[in-house]
């Protein structure tokens, strides 16, 4: 073991209460988009499989779909939840949710896109 190995800290109960609401979050939207995928799919020519029609949470397309949601949403998540339990806001603690907003949104290629030409527009102004 290296010399530099330390023990990692064990969760505290509010950490552990956190993680649980956010993979609960994850669980209900990774059903959100199985559902939808499901009925959405006829629309563009394709069937999917009998053995997923149905979303089941313990199976391994259940658990990877709640996985991924757990990767793409849930740092999002975690950041609100911190948000949340602030007592007070202030002008920093504003401009700090904005400027999360608006990387999470910026992940979408046409929010990126619309922000790009706002940006050259008034560059060249």
């Amino acid at each position: 073991m290296p010399d530099d190995y330390q023990e990692p800290n064990e969760p505290t109960p509010e950490q552990e209460a956190e993680a649980r609401s956010r993979a609960a979050f994850c669980s209900a939207l990774a059903r959100q988009l199985h559902d939808r995928y499901d009925e959405t799919a006829p629309l563009y020519g394709y069937k999917t499989r009998e053995d997923t029609k149905d979303f089941d949470p313990e199976s391994p397309n259940g658990q990877l779909m709640q996985a991924v949601c757990l990767q793409v949403v849930g740092p999002l998540i975690a950041r609100l939840q911190a948000i949340a339990a602030m007592p007070e806001y202030d002008q920093d603690d504003a401009h700090r949710l904005r400027d999360m907003a608006r990387r999470f949104l910026s992940q979408n290629t046409e929010m990126r896109d619309r922000d790009e030409s706002a940006a050259r527009n008034t560059n060249t102004l």
